[in-house]
């Protein structure tokens, strides 16, 4: 087999750091997450993605029309979220391929051409009054002219500048567009927030991550100053903000180490953005150092005994929940997102990508067959939802989150019943996930099945000999979810 070939560098990580991708760019080093290491192709096609729009930003620096092409940009896009919101698909369509051929000639840096009158929208016209008069030029649409007609209806075309003016102004203004040159870091931040924003409203970025982003730079904020120069935060700037998301730690502040380092991470992505957006001319050199060690979780699992009080204790619809997560490896998101096309009610099986990382190439199909138990609760609450087979008893999804009025919220029906029902079963800790460990624990530690615990979860198995099964993969899981069922004694414990 040929070597596989890599267009980055990968760099050992030292003194308990991960390790990463490098890239030298015009003699300037540059770097990028690494994820789970070298052999973590969807971290690696990230990391490339990031290095070729870098490569393309540093391009376009050089080129001698950039602020005038990133105005022209900038206002296209105004018209884009525009013609969204209001359903104008047309100029949407027109929006869009106007940013992508403008984009494509600003990376061009040196050879790029100057803009003509055809790139710009509208608003960046400005011819006056008296030269469309002496054209006998009379506007039908903002794009569209007839010659020799009566020039005193020029006063439309004024009056639809001055429209499309106020429109994209406004949504400059609430977007973080405008033009300022304040370059405080509350400002910064809330240009960087506003662009998440978008991100999520293109569905790119999940409200939960928007909300992390919110919280750490909004710590970040208080902790340097809002009306501080961006600018003027560097490594020494940087040591104290570590210090102080250390000593949070320390004193137990946050829920966990976890939630301190994911700080940091957040922080240090915050000034990259602003980096590349060139409101800081340079990235503190301490910017990965922020030294917050992440204890390895010890995995937590239920006892069979456990299990059995849970399946008799809980009511029909939670038993539901807890079946799907010992049967087909689900968490709650899992269950919320499970749709009508995944599952095969005739051959009584279950096929999808578990949902936290359904959009990567690697993650596997995984084909899941039905206890009679978990068949017959499923059926038994199923809806006529087209998106959706289970909901809650509102008619909305048992797990969401979503911006109410600028502010994150979070439902979770499945663990709110479990949390109830372990309390009434005298369980304190654990929690409903801990199923699906259970269960894959079980299964790694029997000799037969231990190679299909992977695949059981939502993963794609890790060795080579496990990715060339002498049984088709859903042959194998299927054994072993039997077995599960046996093992587990979901018959007993529901009076079968």
């Amino acid at each position: 087999m040929a070597k596989r070939r890599y267009k980055l560098t990968w760099q050992k990580g030292a003194n308990g750091r991960p390790g990463r991708w490098k890239k030298i760019i015009n003699g300037t080093a540059y770097y990028f997450d690494g994820g789970n290491g070298k052999t973590d192709q969807a971290a690696y096609k990230a990391a490339l993605k990031e290095c070729e729009a870098l490569k393309g930003e540093l391009n376009a620096s050089q080129n001698p029309h950039r602020d005038e092409y990133l105005k022209t940009i900038q206002e296209w896009e105004a018209v884009a979220i525009w013609s969204k919101e209001n359903g104008d698909e047309e100029r949407l369509v027109e929006s869009e391929d106007r940013i992508k051929e403008l984009n494509q000639q600003l990376c061009k840096g040196k050879r790029c051409k100057p803009l003509s009158l055809e790139d710009r929208f509208v608003t960046e016209v400005g011819f006056p009054i008296v030269k469309l008069s002496e054209l006998g030029v009379r506007p039908i649409e903002p794009h569209e002219f007839v010659v020799d007609d009566d020039v005193a209806t020029i006063t439309t075309w004024e009056h639809s500048k001055e429209v499309w003016r106020d429109r994209l102004d406004s949504i400059k203004h609430r977007e973080g567009m405008t033009d300022d040159t304040d370059g405080t870091v509350s400002v910064i931040v809330d240009k960087f927030i506003a662009a998440m924003t978008r991100k999520h409203r293109d569905q790119k970025l999940s409200p939960g991550r928007l909300a992390n982003l919110q919280a750490s730079t909004g710590l970040f904020r208080d902790f340097v100053g809002s009306t501080k120069d961006i600018a003027s935060v560097n490594a020494r700037a940087m040591a104290s903000f570590f210090e102080h998301l250390r000593n949070k730690v320390d004193r137990k502040e946050f829920r966990s180490a976890a939630t301190g380092r994911d700080h940091a991470t957040n922080v240090a992505q915050f000034l990259r953005w602003a980096w590349k957006q060139e409101y800081v001319e340079s990235l503190p050199r301490n910017l990965g150092d922020h030294e917050i060690a992440v204890p390895i979780k010890e995995v937590k699992v239920f006892t069979i005994p456990e299990i059995g009080t849970l399946l008799k204790a809980a009511t029909p619809r939670t038993r539901l929940y807890i079946l799907m997560a010992l049967n087909l490896g689900m968490t709650q998101q899992d269950i919320s997102d499970l749709h009508p096309g995944e599952v095969d009610w005739r051959k009584r099986t279950v096929k999808r990508k578990r949902s936290k990382t359904k959009q990567h190439e690697s993650t596997p199909m995984v084909t899941y067959a039905m206890w009679p138990e978990t068949l017959f609760q499923l059926k038994d609450f199923k809806t006529n939802d087209k998106n959706r087979v289970l909901l809650n008893k509102y008619g909305l999804p048992l797990k969401d989150q979503e911006f109410v009025d600028g502010k994150y919220r979070k439902t979770d029906t499945v663990g709110r019943e479990f949390r109830r029902l372990k309390k009434k079963c005298g369980i304190n800790d654990r929690t409903f996930i801990d199923l699906k460990k259970t269960c894959r624990s079980l299964l790694e530690d029997h000799k037969d099945h231990c190679s299909i615990a992977e695949l059981f979860v939502g993963r794609s198995p890790k060795s080579v000999s496990d990715k060339h099964y002498t049984k088709p993969p859903e042959t194998r899981l299927a054994e072993a979810t039997d077995w599960l069922r046996v093992k587990l004694k979901v018959e007993k414990a529901l009076g079968g």
